[in-house]
């Protein structure tokens, strides 16, 4: 069985780069020696990352890797002249709406030649896109929130929902916090300096309440440039009152995951409120640690937390949000300011209450172990594995191509 995958470059620091990475050293253990693999990274910077890289990451993969920055008809051609060469059985995509007219152009030519599985990150509104078309030319549409999965249902895209969720190093490293009657809460978020992240609204949020005590971490940093100027955002606080990270954090570096694992243990409260809650990550990866989330009230952490709510309790700290519909029909949410204070306050109160937040806590960490990149992987292959016909093919040595 020849499979190739095509996504963003896997040594960015982005869910669709944890994505494309999970399946590359996933798949071929979960579909066994049957398997060729090859993979295109997308927007990889060789220079950044030189080939010697990918060879030093997937030594234990057999396979092929080509990298390429090329967009447009450039992308189309090279994606194209790669599939000509490593005729695959299937090609597995992952990206949003933006993502897909490369390989649909190539699926046009070529239809019968490949099964495509789309794995879309992107969400899906209650109106539906113009890309609804372009997915029904897909063989499997692998949806990672409920609300997706239902508007394709309804429209007749053959779809299926699957979680994302952390690796399992974060599993089996959960910590239990530790309460001491003199310690205040802490707020940790784990997102850029940007717009999307509402980085400035939460701040905000938190200036007005100056007269209680809490901490934040703000697992950010000074290094890379961002939207707004965080000197000025945290000049209201307490010295001290906000940590900012000392180590570059950006696209492509950031600390280890048991680094990361280590400052979520320390945080009381997981702060969230993307305008794009899709998969839900961060706060999937916080939750391991039983780090409470204070997210939007869409996506797929909050989808379960309502789903379970009646045994967990945590829906309460779930954020009133406002719609709105960028490019291609995409669902933003914009949180409401007014929710979000009412959610600090309450978080704040519950913290005074050890016995009530432990008790959240626990419930925290066990609605985390719905998510898992190894539980994602295997339902993939579990799919491509009952519609591909199981082909001999010889072993190949690990090369790494620019195309």
């Amino acid at each position: 069985m020849k499979l190739l995958t095509i996504g963003l470059s896997p040594f960015y620091f982005t869910r669709n780069s944890k994505i494309h990475n999970s399946l590359i050293k996933s798949l071929p253990g979960h579909i066994g020696e049957n398997l060729s693999l090859s993979s295109i990274f997308l927007e990889h910077d060789i220079e950044y990352f030189p080939q010697e890289s990918i060879s030093d990451r997937y030594r234990d993969i057999n396979g092929t890797f080509y990298s390429t920055c090329a967009v447009g008809d450039s992308l189309v051609t090279s994606v194209f002249d790669i599939i000509e060469k490593e005729d695959p059985d299937t090609i597995i995509t992952i990206g949003s709406f933006s993502d897909l007219e490369y390989i649909r152009a190539v699926k046009r030519v070529i239809p019968e030649d490949f099964n495509w599985i789309v794995i879309l990150t992107s969400n899906i509104g209650p109106q539906t896109s113009c890309f609804l078309d372009t997915l029904r030319e897909s063989d499997l549409v692998v949806c990672l929130t409920n609300q997706s999965h239902q508007v394709l249902i309804a429209n007749g895209v053959n779809s299926k929902l699957s979680k994302y969720g952390p690796d399992d190093i974060y599993f089996h490293n959960s910590k239990n916090k530790d309460i001491t009657e003199d310690s205040c809460p802490v707020f940790m978020i784990n997102d850029k300096n940007v717009q999307q992240s509402n980085i400035a609204m939460v701040l905000d949020s938190f200036s007005n309440f100056t007269d209680r005590d809490f901490n934040i971490i703000l697992h950010t940093n000074y290094y890379e440039q961002g939207d707004y100027d965080l000197d000025s955002l945290t000049s209201k606080f307490k010295d001290s009152q906000i940590e900012i990270s000392e180590n570059f954090i950006g696209l492509k570096e950031g600390c280890k995951d048991i680094e990361l694992i280590d400052i979520y243990a320390r945080a009381h409260f997981f702060i969230d409120l993307s305008i794009k809650p899709v998969t839900s990550l961060c706060s999937i990866e916080a939750a391991t640690q039983g780090c409470i989330p204070i997210i939007n009230s869409h996506g797929s952490l909050s989808e379960s937390i309502v789903g379970e709510s009646s045994i967990i309790g945590l829906d309460k700290f779930l954020i009133d949000s406002n719609i709105f519909f960028g490019e291609h029909l995409e669902p933003f949410y914009i949180a409401s300011q007014s929710s979000f204070c009412n959610k600090i306050e309450e978080s704040m109160d519950l913290f005074v209450n050890n016995e009530e937040y432990l008790k959240l806590s626990k419930s925290t960490k066990s609605i985390s172990t719905g998510f898992s990149s190894k539980g994602f992987c295997r339902n993939i292959s579990n799919f491509i594995i009952s519609n591909n016909d199981i082909r001999d093919k010889k072993g190949l040595r690990i090369k790494v191509e620019t195309f």
